[in-house]
């Protein structure tokens, strides 16, 4: 029994530790929303990328650099703003990444088609953020 709550104490102590890790990183995957999202919708839109391209894409605060990779993309963010969370539209729904405050991630993509299963393209991008306080850079 003690063998147990030891593998368990460590098991949970090092989900923790990956997870302090990665604390930049989409909580999870993305959740699919369906349909389209045409802005942020708490307000606070950084940049809408639209159509999908790499490039240097500014904002009042700061630039979001997006690469695309096929029907995926990276992106990073140099400024003060943290990315809270990302919709990648892609052939009928939207794919939403969380984060807390973000300034990049990789892998990104669109939902897959709910019709066949396979990946969609990149319609366009929302990057939603707010300034981040001097206790989260």
């Amino acid at each position: 029994m003690k063998a147990a709550r030891h593998i368990t104490f460590g098991l949970v102590a090092v989900l923790a530790l990956g997870a302090t890790l990665t604390a930049g990183a989409s909580t999870g995957g993305a959740d699919r929303i369906e349909g389209n999202v045409g802005s942020c919708p708490d307000g606070n839109q950084l940049v809408k990328v639209d159509p999908v391209r790499a490039g240097a894409y500014e904002f009042d605060g700061g630039t979001i650099v997006v690469s695309v990779d096929g029907k995926a993309f990276n992106w990073s963010l140099e400024g003060e703003y943290g990315v809270t969370s990302v919709y990648v539209k892609g052939g009928p729904d939207t794919a939403l990444y969380r984060y807390g405050y973000s300034q990049g991630d990789s892998g990104l993509k669109a939902p897959t088609s709910p019709v066949n299963g396979r990946q969609t393209g990149l319609s366009h991008i929302l990057f939603c953020g707010q300034e981040m306080a001097s206790d989260n850079i």
